[in-house]
């Protein structure tokens, strides 16, 4: 591909110098006899280097060269100053008007050659970098896009849920775009409250595979008010009949049933659920019985429940394992044992959350964090 080179200088006998030194090149010579021509050249079409003339009569070298190198800053485009100026106030003027080098006159053309060639292997890699961004650029308008789609059917999901605020608390804090957590609420025709927390492998958008068909399978269910142990196992057949090996759900689900003052519960993979009673100080852990969801296939998966009666002076703790594995700055854990020492504190939930942002930053946390609170006795009693 032939090169262009832009020569600008406004004596004749110096363009033809220049011409005749590099005239042996493979290169396509332009000539600008003013500053003015120069620029109406580049803003026609961009050359891939300039040789550029500095005392000329209207616009001069300076005053060109700062017009040209804003018609287009994403490539480089070197210009040299061809000057009778001193060494020293050449090289700073040229750069503070946007110029990359200079020679002096009268031209060493052994050193002009060597500039050349040297300013355009730049240039050729600057070209490459800008075709990259734009490649980069266009994924990532995608990837935006698909993140919008996404994250909007997520916070639907969360929207179609029974967020009783007088009952239910919940806070999450996802660590990217795509929360790997998920946190669904619903209520069965004959009044009790169905909870799935999960937490996905990974993040982004592999994580966020398994919502949509985990979304609809729950509300279904929970909405006919089929049993707990349908759901769980229906969830599970359709996330390892749809979902990659690697990608598999931890989760708790939990049905309440506040009249009966019973809690039944599905464990599988996710740190333990806590029974916090704070008349008496006392906490029932819900320990992780199972495999995460979506393993196991059908014949396998284990639909087990856990059943806590007594539960109406009780409040329930569910979290993904971010919360307890937050860091903080020495690299020390949360960990379970100082989220049980807050089930004693005044305002548990809004304590916990507090007590977490002062140990860890949660703007540089590592991994999702969920975390909900239900309070299981009968609120309208």
């Amino acid at each position: 591909m032939q090169i262009n080179i832009l020569i600008v200088e406004d004596k004749d006998v110096n363009r033809q110098l220049l011409r005749a030194a590099l005239s042996s090149k493979n290169f396509n010579l332009i000539e600008a006899v003013n500053g003015q021509e120069a620029i109406d050249i580049c803003i026609e079409k961009l050359p891939d280097l300039i040789l550029m003339d500095i005392m000329m009569p209207g616009i001069n070298g300076f005053q060109a060269t700062a017009f040209i190198k804003n018609i287009r800053s994403d490539i480089y485009i070197p210009i040299i100053y061809v000057t009778a100026l001193s060494a020293e106030n050449a090289m700073t003027e040229a750069l503070e008007a946007g110029g990359d080098d200079f020679v002096t006159k009268p031209v060493n053309f052994e050193i002009l050659e060597s500039k050349i060639a040297a300013h355009l292997r730049i240039r050729d890699e600057s070209i490459k970098l800008a075709e990259l961004n734009k490649v980069l650029e266009s994924h990532n308008r995608r990837l935006t896009a698909e993140h919008e789609v996404i994250e909007g059917i997520m916070d639907n999901a969360l929207s179609m849920s029974y967020l009783e605020p007088e009952r239910i608390k919940f806070h999450i804090s996802p660590c990217s775009v795509f929360n790997g957590d998920v946190l669904l609420v619903g209520q069965k025709p004959d009044g009790s409250i169905c909870v799935f927390l999960g937490d996905f492998t990974g993040h982004g958008l592999p994580a966020a595979m398994g919502t949509l068909p985990l979304v609809q399978v729950f509300f279904t269910m929970v909405n006919k008010g089929l049993d707990l142990r349908l759901i769980v196992g229906e969830i599970n057949r359709t996330l390892k009949m749809l979902l990659p090996m690697n990608i598999f759900c931890c989760a708790n689900v939990v049905e309440l049933d506040s009249e009966k003052a019973s809690l039944s519960a599905w464990a599988g993979g996710l740190p333990d659920a806590i029974l916090n009673n704070v008349a008496t100080g006392g906490i029932r852990k819900i320990q992780s019985q199972h495999m995460p969801l979506g393993i196991l296939s059908p014949d396998e998966f284990d639909d087990t429940l856990l059943v806590f009666d007594g539960v109406s002076d009780e409040t329930l703790y569910m979290l993904t394992d971010g919360l307890i594995e937050a860091r903080n700055a020495e690299g020390e854990g949360y960990g379970l044992e100082r989220l049980e020492s807050m089930m004693q504190t005044k305002n548990v939930f809004d304590s916990i959350i507090e007590d977490l942002q002062e140990f860890a930053h949660m703007d540089q946390h590592e991994d999702d964090t969920t975390l909900i609170e239900i309070k299981c006795g009968n609120i309208n009693s």
